[in-house]
Parts: structure tokens; sequence; C-alpha cells
């Protein structure tokens, strides 16, 4: 007799959207809220003028560049897309990612779609190659927060308990970067050693659950063969990896630019350094609240903390956080407009090895 159809699953994953969906709700509450009472006008706004936002469209643009420069040498081995080309397709990932609850599934198999299709890069090392741009993005990220830290050290100790309610704000961050950091590397030191994957089933394949262990084993060649991309993509390819982290790293950087112009259009402060720390403890929000699209509110309530830990006025803060989401909201109708355009490309044969 047949075994009648599971239904928990289903019920799981539409419980797991309404959650997102609400978490995002709440994000963009406390968005709304952040601006709404900082006291912004719509004078404040319209100083930055088509000439800044401009500005900061075109380093945002540099950003989104120098990333799709960091793809490209991960997936080299295996094709030569044109930096161009990745350009595109990072931006419509991206569209995906920041937009929509639980994006970051949606974006990333957007990208590893379009790699297939376009340029036939085998799924197995699409994996590799996305996995190895998300762990250095990830660990270029945690040495940016980090500066950003060292440099914000007196002012968190100073001001801890003015302006997050409680004392060793600083010990605090560093210990949160420094942690994310290291837990980073062990998942990074399974893929070089060759066998993170493989491992990692062997011990699910020992739960007692039957139908785990069947899909296990069907799964077991594409697993086998995701790590022996990862072998081929980070064993021996030293010069190139450094590349795809400094060229993830010069991407936070340039972010910093951009905090930068903000401030100085408001007439705020040239100083480059609360530039940096406004944007490295920006991002550490940003991923603390990963499961919102964007951060949306938890990244928002770290700036508008930290133009009050640095005394500027809160209608400027309410500002700089519209102005920037503003900013994000363009990039993702130009991704979500590409992601149209490049509907239905031409299928590639796909790709295991060199071109």
């Amino acid at each position: 007799m047949p075994e009648a159809p599971q239904t928990p699953p289903a019920r799981s994953s539409r419980g797991k959207l309404l959650l997102s969906w609400l978490l995002t709700l709440g994000g963009l509450g406390l968005f709304a809220y952040l601006v709404a009472s900082s006291g912004i006008t719509i004078e404040l706004l319209l100083r930055l003028g088509p000439v800044g936002f401009g500005l900061l469209l075109a380093i945002s643009a540099a950003n989104i560049a120098v990333d799709a420069l960091a793809w490209y040498y991960a997936v080299r081995h295996v094709a030569r897309p044109t930096p161009l080309a990745l350009f595109g397709v990072r931006i419509a990932g991206d569209a995906f990612t920041n937009a929509l609850p639980g994006g970051v599934v949606l974006g990333e198999t957007y990208k590893a779609a379009m790699l297939k299709r376009l340029w036939g890069i085998s799924t197995a090392d699409n994996v590799a190659s996305l996995l190895t741009v998300k762990f250095g993005l990830a660990l270029s990220q945690a040495v940016f927060i980090l500066a950003g830290c060292a440099l914000s050290f007196g002012d968190l100790r100073e001001r801890s308990q003015a302006v997050f309610g409680f004392e060793g704000a600083e010990l605090v961050a560093i210990a949160l970067t420094v942690g994310f950091g290291l837990l980073l590397l062990i998942p990074l030191a399974l893929m070089v050693r060759g066998d993170g994957f493989t491992a990692t089933c062997r011990q699910l394949a020992r739960l007692p659950i039957p139908p785990l262990r069947r899909a296990l084993e069907r799964s077991r060649p594409r697993i086998e063969a995701l790590d022996a991309s990862c072998v081929r993509l980070l064993r021996g390819n030293g010069r190139r990896l450094a590349l795809v982290f400094g060229y993830l790293l010069l991407g936070w950087l340039i972010g910093a630019l951009e905090s930068m112009v903000l401030l100085f259009w408001f007439g705020l402060s040239q100083n480059l350094r609360i530039a940096y720390v406004m944007e490295s403890v920006g991002s550490m929000f940003r991923l603390i609240f990963f499961f919102v699209p964007s951060g949306i509110g938890g990244q928002d309530a770290s700036f508008v903390a930290l133009f009050k830990l640095y005394g500027f006025p809160p209608a400027q803060g309410g500002a700089f956080v519209l102005l920037k989401r503003c900013k994000e909201l363009a990039w993702i109708g130009v991704g979500f407009l590409i992601a149209f355009l490049k509907r239905a490309p031409a299928p590639a044969e796909e790709r295991t090895g060199p071109p």
C-alpha cells in the first residue's frame, strides 16, 4: 500500500516563509520609525542633489565592479567570462538577495544558474567558486570590521553606556568580529582538505533516518564532485586566491567613501576615519541581521547610534540612512531589469575543467 503524502515539510516551508516576512516587516517598521523620528526634512534630502546622488551610485558601481573581478578570478580556471558580464549577473543576483525575504537562497541560485547557462560551468565548479567568493567576502569583511573596531575603540569605551546602554561595547564588537573570523576558518580548512562535504555527509548518514540516508547515497557522486572542485580551485592557486581576497577587501574600503560623501555633503565631517567606522560597524550589523533583506532596520539603527556617538544631529542621521537605502533601491531596480532581460539565455555546454 503506498505511503500517505508527507505534509510537514510543506508546513515547515510555509512557517519559515511567514517568519521571514514578519521579520522583514519588523525591519521595515524599525527603519520607518528611525527616519520619521529623526526630524528629517525635504530640504535636508535635497541638499545632496543629483550630483551627490550620482556620485553615490558611481562609488557603489565601483564596489560592485571589484567584487565582480574577485568572482572572475574564482571561476577563470574553468571558464573565461568577461568581468562586465559578471558585473551584470552580480547586480541581478544581489537584487533577489537584498529585496526579498529568504533572498540569499534565490540570489545565489540565480548566480549559479547564470554561470551554467551562459558559460557552461558545471554545478560542482559553480558551487565551489561561489563558496570561495562568499568565504573571501566574509573574511575580508572581518578584517574590515576589526580595523573599524580598532579605530573606534576609544570612542566606544568612553560613550558605551550613553549610546548603547551598557559598558564594554568596544570589547563586545571585537570579540564578535574575531569569533566570526575564526569560525569561518573551520569550513574553509575542510574545503581545502578535500573531503569537507563528503565527511559531513558521512556523519549525517549515521543518523537513524532512512530517507536521509537514501538521499545522501543518491547525492554521493555530486558531493564528491564538489569536493574535487574545491580542491582544484583552492590548492596551488595562491596568487589567484590572493587576488580574490584583495579585490573583495578593496570593495569594503570603497564603501567607506560612500559614507564620507554623505558626511561631507551634510557638512558634518571630512574625517575618513569616522566614515570608515560608520561603514565597518554598519556592515557588521548588516551581517548580524542577515535574516532580514539588506539588514533593514538593524543596520540603520547602528548608523543612528553612531551619529549619536559622534554628536551629529539626528536629522542628518535620518537623511543618511534614507539616502543609503534609496541608492540600494536604485540598484535593486537595475538588477531586476537585468534579470528580466536575461531570463532566457542560450544554454551552454557544461564544463568540468579548464576551457
